[in-house]
């Protein structure tokens, strides 16, 4: 029995059917999801999908993976210029670029003053 013929196939373009058409535009969402600096708050996810091997979530690791991977992404944000110790006094909110991972908020605040003035 082929896929288009299945009862929940039939039963999935019916339902469909009913359904009114949706336009969904990304930029609007996140526009609501990034409340601020935009800019770099795009660049540091294009950064980040051209680094996906490194940034990719990785589960059920042990802490000390953890802990070092969590580092070494935040690492790179800093050494790439997007988020600085200074942004805490200048521009706060900034720093929320690069959290996007729990692990990274968590260090952040330990490890941004070795990544930015060394």
């Amino acid at each position: 029995m082929s896929s288009s013929s299945s009862p929940s196939a039939s039963a999935f373009v019916r339902t469909r059917a009913t359904l009114p058409e949706y336009t969904f535009d990304p930029l609007a969402l996140n526009h609501i999801l990034d409340p601020d600096n935009r800019d770099n708050r795009e660049r540091v996810k294009r950064f980040m999908i051209e680094r996906r091997e490194l940034y990719t979530p990785r589960f059920d690791i042990p802490l000390d993976q953890e802990r070092d991977l969590a580092y070494e992404r935040l690492r790179n944000i800093g050494e790439a210029g997007f988020i600085s110790v200074l942004d805490f006094e200048t521009n706060p909110l900034n720093i929320f670029a690069g959290k996007w991972r729990y692990a990274m908020q968590h260090h952040q605040p330990v490890r941004t003053n070795p990544i930015r003035s060394a």
